[in-house]
C-alpha cells in the first residue's frame, strides 16, 4: 500500500521545499511512486500533456484504471488546475471521476512502456508529477467522429442529444462561472449509467492561471448558439442561468479546500487572491444570466 503520509511533490518553483509546503487536502492527496501499479497504454493518439492509462493504488489500497496526465513542467498550472476543477465540480453537483490524486510517476518505470517527452526528460529528479482520475464508464461524445469507416451520422445524433441534455447547460455554465477556456467534446462523458460527466479542467481560471497558451478558445455555449435553433438556444441559456444559482453555495463549500490547494500549489499570493476573487465575483447572482443575456432564473424566493 503506497506510504501517502511521505509522498510530497517533487521541490519545484511551483511549490515550497516539502518540509515546509502546507499539505493538501485529504480530498486530494499525493501519492507516492508505489501508487503506480501498472501501465495500460495510451488513450488514441498521444498527446501534449503524455496522458497514459494506468493501475493506480488509492489510499486505501484499493486498485482502480485511470487516466494519468503527466504535468512534468513547474512553471504550468497543470495540477492546480485539475484539481480546483475536480473539487468544484463534485461541489456544483457534475458528474465528475469518482477517484482522483496527484500521484509521483518514476521516470525510470515510465521509460519502460513509453517514451518520455522532452519536457518529461527535463523534468528536475526522479519524480514526475502527474494528475490521475479514475475512469469512467462511458464514452465521450466525439466517440462516433467521422472516419474512413464511419460516415459520422451517430456523431452528429450523439452531439445533438448532448446539446439538449439538462448536464450540457449545467456544464456550460460552469464553465463560463470557472473561467475554463478549452471545452472539447473528448472531455465531455456519456455516462454508462446516463448522463453526463466533465473532465479536464486543464484551463480552468484560464487568464489568471495560464495568461498565454496553446489552447484554442472552445465552449459549449458558442456551438449551442450555432447548432441549435433560437427558441431552444434560448431555452439552453436559461438552464444555464437557473444552473448558476448553486455557484455561490458550490464555492462556500469548496473554499477551505480550494485554499488549500491555492497556498500548496501556487508560490503568488496576489494570483491565489486573483483567482478566489474570479470564482466569488461569477459566482453572485446574476452574473451569469447578464453575461448571457438572459433573466436571472434564480429561484423565486431569493428574489427581492
Amino acid at each position: 500500500m503506497p506510504n501517502n503520509e511521505a509522498a510530497s511533490l517533487p521541490p519545484t518553483p511551483a511549490m515550497a521545499e516539502p518540509d515546509t509546503a502546507p499539505a493538501l487536502p485529504a480530498e486530494v492527496p499525493v501519492l507516492d511512486s508505489s501508487a503506480w501499479r501498472e501501465y495500460r497504454g495510451q488513450p488514441g493518439k498521444a498527446t501534449h500533456n503524455s496522458n497514459h492509462l494506468a493501475v493506480i493504488a488509492d489510499q486505501a489500497g484499493v486498485l482502480r484504471r485511470c487516466f494519468v496526465k503527466l504535468a512534468p513542467d513547474p512553471t504550468l498550472p497543470t495540477l492546480l488546475c485539475e484539481a480546483l476543477g475536480w473539487v468544484l465540480a463534485g461541489h456544483s453537483g457534475l458528474r465528475r471521476a469518482d477517484f482522483a490524486a496527484i500521484v509521483l510517476i518514476d521516470k525510470e518505470r515510465l521509460a519502460k512502456s513509453q517514451e518520455l517527452t522532452a519536457a518529461c526528460l527535463a523534468a528536475p529528479g526522479d519524480l514526475i508529477p502527474a494528475w490521475c482520475s479514475s475512469a469512467i464508464p462511458g464514452q465521450t461524445v466525439n466517440a462516433n467522429l467521422k472516419t474512413e469507416k464511419k460516415p459520422g451520422t451517430q456523431f452528429h445524433i450523439d452531439y445533438k442529444t448532448f446539446l439538449n441534455a439538462a448536464d450540457s447547460r449545467k456544464i456550460a455554465a460552469f464553465d463560463l462561472w470557472t473561467g475554463l477556456q478549452d471545452r472539447n467534446l473528448g472531455n465531455v462523458i456519456r455516462h454508462a449509467s446516463g448522463g453526463y460527466a466533465s473532465i479536464d479542467h486543464e484551463t480552468l481560471l484560464h487568464d489568471i492561471l495560464w495568461g498565454h497558451s496553446p489552447f484554442q478558445p472552445r465552449n459549449l455555449t458558442a456551438w449551442a448558439a450555432k447548432d441549435l435553433e433560437p427558441k431552444k438556444f434560448k431555452a439552453f441559456k436559461s438552464d444555464m442561468a437557473r444552473a448558476s444559482a448553486g455557484h455561490a453555495d458550490a464555492l462556500a463549500k469548496a473554499e477551505s479546500t480550494l485554499n488549500a490547494l491555492l497556498s500548496a500549489l501556487l508560490p503568488h499570493a496576489g494570483k491565489r487572491a486573483d483567482a478566489l476573487g474570479f470564482l466569488r465575483q461569477r459566482s453572485q447572482r446574476g452574473w451569469l444570466a447578464k453575461e448571457i443575456g438572459v433573466l436571472d432564473m434564480g429561484p423565486k424566493e431569493d428574489k427581492p
